[in-house]
């Protein structure tokens, strides 16, 4: 598979879970996902940045390469959020199901 179909799956990967997954889990399952204080306005307010995000990154998938910068924008900010998560993690659920998915989020496509 070459490295353009490689970007294309992590980016569909991206946008589905931007889409489908972000939005929804903190909500169900609250304890584990959201931290203290809980605040619904501020969760809204993040999540609906990742809504938006999938589906940029379903509509960069078809074609990635002009789009190159925000693609690299997108991963490096998914680090970055990701290692401040674990500097304020309150505990292992928060690690395990908020910080390391989100982490892979940036850490995927540098393995490729």
């Amino acid at each position: 598979m070459d490295d353009i179909k490689i970007l294309q799956v992590y980016l569909r990967y991206y946008g589905i879970i931007s889409l489908f997954i972000i939005p929804t889990v903190p909500f169900i399952f609250r304890d584990i996902f959201m931290w203290e204080p809980k605040n619904i306005p501020l969760e809204i307010m993040t999540v609906s940045l990742y809504f938006v995000l999938g589906i940029q990154m379903l509509n960069i998938s078809r074609n990635p390469e002009p789009h190159k910068a925000f693609i690299d924008f997108i991963i490096l900010a998914s680090f970055i959020h990701s290692a401040i998560m674990l500097v304020f993690a309150e505990g292992i659920n928060h690690i395990l199901f908020a910080v390391v998915p989100i982490a892979s989020m940036a850490v995927w496509p540098l393995i490729f």
